[in-house]
């Protein structure tokens, strides 16, 4: 079990690596209606909305599927498989209560 975890906070490291400023803005942006406000404001990079989806157990190792969505959302089709996801795969529609708020 350590070793999976280990392992989920170095896969979470490796994608914060590849973010730049613009793409953890809109995961930000994005995560608005999961994250307070007053805690979006001290982000600093994407491991810090990582660790806060992972306090209030959005996100954990067993279950990766909201920040699949996240990546997908700002087209980091690129890292889906990371995840064991595909492209296809996110643009399936999902049985699963979506906890985004949808801007189109």
């Amino acid at each position: 079990m350590e070793d999976d975890s280990l392992q989920f906070r170095q896969l979470l490291l490796l994608i914060d690596e590849k973010l730049g400023a613009e793409d953890v803005a809109a995961l930000k942006f994005l995560c608005t209606d999961l994250i307070p406000l007053r805690k979006l404001e001290s982000v600093q990079s994407a491991m810090d909305i990582f660790q806060f989806l992972i306090d209030e157990d959005y996100l954990n190792e067993e279950d990766t599927f909201l920040l699949a969505e996240l990546l997908y959302r700002i087209k980091y089709h690129s890292l889906l498989s990371l995840l064991g996801y595909t492209k296809e795969k996110e643009e399936a529609p999902s049985p699963c209560d979506v906890k985004l708020t949808v801007w189109t």
